[in-house]
Order: structure tokens, then sequence, then C-alpha cells
């Protein structure tokens, strides 16, 4: 059994599932597009404002990861240029989306350590931060999308959590003590890149399916969120639309519209990404990061 469980669990194993379910996701699309051609005339008819408004929106994400990025160095006592933050946020952002097992934060611990001689397991303490407060409002979400009430309840619930464990942190993270001006930023903008998030969805969903309702959309972007956290393909593909898809009995959005708006958005993204290779190409992004590490004293 243990045997069993250390292959499911092996890197090799890992990247056979990521490739399959890319090739299962793609299939799925052409088979979608081939029966109902309507997907692609529906992304034909995304306007040049939409577009642009959408694109905008993702790089109004990028900027929030930037700030998160140069405040959880802040929060491992080290400092970074913010020019060097964009560059290394946009610089991971490519290599999260085409490298293997979304490797991004991975990229950005190795660089950092090297770098900036940020500790790993500072830096490793404060990614938890930003995925645990990006976990939390995505499920928050869900509870709201479904029933008001329900999200207030849980929030209670986590603000109480939050500060019974204040007394652990203490003792354990004395890092979040000594900066809580940046625990307290890292949290507004990982709540802020949700919400920005809810918005970005609801425009993809009403461009195909204009009676998709906002708590509808709430409900989704939590379900998408949180599929981040299992992706083992890139941009998780497949895996967002397979937690749609399992969780429609939350949201109520059929599989046509999800397929259609993941087509949509899938397509601005990886515009969004090509603009981005351009940005750090201009830059040589990749050059300067791969530097000799600075001299610390």
């Amino acid at each position: 059994m243990l045997l069993f469980l250390k292959k499911l669990t092996s890197p090799v194993f890992r990247r056979i599932t990521g490739v399959v379910i890319v090739i299962a996701t793609l299939s799925l699309f052409a088979y979608y597009t081939y029966t109902k051609p309507e997907l692609l005339h529906g992304l034909r008819n995304v306007s040049l404002g939409i577009s642009i408004l959408l694109l905008a929106l993702y790089s109004g994400i990028l900027l929030i990861n930037t700030f998160i990025l140069h405040w959880s160095v802040e929060l491992c006592s080290r400092a970074i240029p913010r020019f060097e933050s964009l560059l290394l946020t946009s610089y991971s952002s490519l290599v999260n989306f085409f490298g293997p097992l979304q490797s991004g934060p991975g990229f950005r611990l190795l660089y950092l350590k090297k770098r900036h001689d940020v500790s790993a397991k500072s830096y490793s303490i404060s990614t938890l931060l930003y995925y645990g407060v990006f976990g939390v409002t995505s499920l928050l979400l869900i509870g709201y999308g479904l029933n008001p009430g329900l999200a207030t309840a849980g929030l209670v619930i986590v603000i109480l959590g939050a500060l019974g464990g204040a007394w652990y942190v203490n003792k354990r993270y004395k890092q979040f003590i000594k900066h809580p001006m940046q625990v307290g930023k890292i949290i507004v903008m990982t709540i802020l890149q949700v919400l920005v998030t809810v918005v970005i969805y609801y425009l993809e969903l009403r461009l195909v399916n204009n009676h998709v309702a906002l708590s509808q959309a709430i409900i989704y972007t939590g379900a998408a969120n949180l599929a981040l956290f299992v992706s083992l393909t890139p941009g998780a593909l497949g895996i967002r639309e397979s937690f749609l898809f399992f969780s429609q009995q939350l949201h109520h959005i059929d599989n046509h519209t999800i397929i259609a708006a993941s087509v949509i958005d899938r397509s601005i993204y990886f515009v969004f990404l090509g603009l981005l290779f351009v940005f750090s190409a201009s830059f040589h992004v990749g050059d300067r990061l791969k530097k000799q590490p600075k001299e610390t004293g």
C-alpha cells in the first residue's frame, strides 16, 4: 500500500497524469467546437473593448501579485526593488504556465534564496499565508453565493480562529509579529485578487449567457480558484473545468456555458501571456534574473 501511494505521489506519475489531463481536455474542447461551432463564433464575437478590459483586469492581477511578492520578501526581513518584483512576477508567471507542475512558486523561491539570501523557510511561510487567505476567501465566495448568512457565519468563524491562533503564531512564527503591516497588506491584496477574478469570470460568463447571475459567478469563481490547489497541468487546464463540472449543483451553470466561457478565458489569457512574454523579452528578464547572486554582507 505504501509503495502504491509513493508511486501516486512521484514526480513521474504526476507529470504523466498532467499530460493525460491536458490531452483529454484538449480533446473535449475539440469535440465541443466540432459539434457546437457556435463556441468559436462566440469567441469571434467578443468585442475589442471587452478583450482590452479583460486584458487590463489580468494585468491588474499581475500587479497585485507583484505587490504580494514584494511584501512577502519584506516579511522575510529582506528587501527587493519594486521593478525587480515586477520582472520576477512576470517571468515566474510564464514559468508557472509553461513549466512542469505549476513551477512558478519554486522558481521564485530559488531565485530569492540565491539572489537575495531569503530564507526558504520564511518565504514558504509567507507563501502559505497567501495560499491560506486565497483558499479561505474562495470558500467564503462559495458560501456567499449560496447564502450570504452562511458566508457571514463562516467569516466570523475564520476571524475567531485567527484570533485563537494568534498566540501560536506569536510563539512559532516571529516574522508575522515583526512585520504586521506586511501581513495586513498581503491579506488585503489577496482578497482584492480574488474579487478581480470574480469580475473576470462574471464578464466571460455573461458574454456566453446573459442570464448568469452575479451570485452564480461568485460560486463559479470560488470553485475555479480551489482547482489551483490540485493543479497538475499548465494553467490548471482541465482541472479547473473538472471542478466547475463537479460543482454544478452549487452554481447551476450548464456545461455549454462553462466550456464556452472557458474557451474565451483561455484565449484571452493566452494573449495576455504573449504580451507578457514580449514585455519580459524587451527587458531581457531571463538574463537579468539568471545573473550571479549578489554578495551579501
